[in-house]
């Protein structure tokens, strides 16, 4: 009986050690194909995002699910289901076109993920994506892509991203707008097969934008005491270090960038310098113009308020009046040290190389604008002189709705550009589908500019088809009378 027994349990054992290894091998044979099964993930948690900065949830996505071999779904919202890639997706490799060999990412002193390429292998063209945290607290990382296809100069083709980390995926193509983080067209999910799976059986495009777009408002909340919190201690730590109060300076220097162009209506940027009794200089490429008292004339300052409510600022040259002189001029002193000289530094304005071209065409980005009638110019032109090179040139004003929106100088060898044409007639559910007529150009020469000549477009636009109609052309008229300004 006991040797009855004992075989039994033998088979039972060759029985059971045979199953591991065949299951051992269906695993494998997975891993080779490249589809091994992640972890189930509960579905309350699929789509979960832990209140954390990106740097520690990139670093826990990373430490879980490795960093390759996984796979996306492009969704949009006019495919309705969520539909797995084909492709295999390697984050950290095959970038070597775009970015430096071997380069994969970064970590901070606490193990945490600050920078990561990631390659998608898309139907036409390869795309390497750097993506950082940039924002101290890391409530969202900013990705750059470069494409391996590249312009005609041998730069890489580039446009941006955000993404952000989930506990269980990375979703690409959010936006952020004041108060909050979202998704509204296209996007992406990257994560390992199995996980993607379980998502496109949860949820359908709308569903999963619903879902994501309330917890992406949970963690934007979430994140505010972090990013006031993160933005006031960097701004006190990058004062402290690069600001200029309470130093001994004992000169200022102002340095404007090497890529400047002097023509009116372009940005004109520069640092300023100052060098401390030690010899070692602060620059305000760091920030804290507000040290300075800066007086400028021929430039205007121009601000811009981003969607999270920053303010960054620049300036740029007068392109609605004539720089005195035809020069830029900046004076710099510093607030916090009287007894430190004021600098200051001027250029020419640019009035050869510069090209000015008006656009007030029917055609416009919305469609609800589309097949529109193009708009009306009126300029006035006289002869002038560059005071510095003594180059003659044309002075010129030009008004649009009723506005003086430039008032420039351009050497008389070169003609201005001003385009008022009808838009084009679209297809159905886009409105009108007849061309919208051209617009009304006035030009008006003083006696001294007569022989001036622009280049000017006032056709009316084209219908969406043979039997739709074209928009009727402009007009264009020349007058001649003396000029007062």
């Amino acid at each position: 009986m006991k040797k009855i027994c004992l075989s039994i349990l033998l088979a039972l054992s060759v029985t059971h050690i045979s199953t591991a290894q065949i299951g051992n091998l269906k695993n494998k044979l997975k891993e080779m194909k490249g589809e091994k099964d992640a972890p189930a993930v509960p579905v309350e948690d699929l789509i979960k995002i832990t209140a954390e900065p990106q740097q520690v949830l990139a670093k826990n996505f990373f430490q879980k699910y490795g960093t390759e071999g996984h796979t996306r779904i492009s969704a949009a919202s006019h495919v309705g289901s969520l539909t797995l890639s084909f492709e295999t997706q390697p984050v950290f490799s095959n970038c070597s076109s775009v970015y430096p060999e071997g380069s994969k990412g970064e970590t901070d002193a606490s193990g945490n993920t600050t920078k990561f390429l990631m390659n998608f292998k898309k139907s036409f063209e390869s795309t390497c994506y750097l993506f950082e945290v940039i924002h101290p607290t890391g409530a969202y990382a900013f990705g750059t892509e470069k494409m391996s296809e590249k312009y005609i100069d041998g730069t890489n083709r580039v446009y941006s991203e955000l993404v952000m980390f989930f506990d269980n995926f990375m979703l690409i193509g959010m936006g952020r707008d004041k108060g909050k983080y979202y998704i509204g067209g296209d996007f992406d999910i990257v994560a390992p097969k199995a996980v993607l799976k379980q998502i496109s059986k949860s949820f359908t495009y709308e569903s999963f934008k619903e879902n994501v777009n309330v917890e992406l408002q949970k963690y934007y909340d979430q994140m505010q005491v972090l990013l006031k919190g993160g933005d006031q201690k960097m701004a006190e730590e990058k004062r402290a270090k690069f600001g200029i109060k309470g130093k001994e300076v004992v000169s200022l220097a102002i340095e404007p960038f090497d890529n400047n162009k002097l023509f009116q209506g372009q940005s004109y940027n520069f640092d300023i310098i100052a060098t401390l009794k030690d010899g070692s200089k602060l620059s305000t490429r760091q920030g804290f113009k507000d040290e300075y008292d800066i007086q400028v004339e021929g430039l205007e300052l121009v601000k811009h308020t981003d969607v999270d409510g920053s303010v960054t600022s620049w300036y740029e040259i007068a392109k609605t009046y004539i720089p005195k002189n035809d020069k830029i001029r900046v004076v710099v002193k510093s607030k916090f040290h009287p007894n430190v000289k004021p600098v200051e530094f001027s250029q020419n304005v640019d009035y050869e190389n510069c090209e000015w071209t008006f656009n007030d065409n029917g055609d416009q980005s919305s469609t609800e604008a589309y097949r529109k009638a193009a708009g009306s110019f009126r300029i006035e032109v006289k002869s002038s002189i560059d005071v510095n090179t003594k180059k003659e040139c044309f002075e010129y004003k030009v008004w649009n709705k009723g506005e003086v929106v430039a008032h420039f100088k351009q050497v008389k060898t070169k003609p201005i550009v001003v385009n008022a044409k009808g838009g084009a007639g679209k297809k159905p559910n886009f409105g009108n589908q007849n061309g919208g007529n051209g617009g009304n150009i006035v030009l008006v020469k003083d006696p001294s500019a007569k022989n001036c000549v622009i280049t000017y477009d006032v056709s009316g636009g084209p219908g969406y088809s043979a039997a739709h109609s074209s928009g009727s052309k402009g007009t264009y008229t020349e007058t001649e009378q003396k000029l007062s300004w």
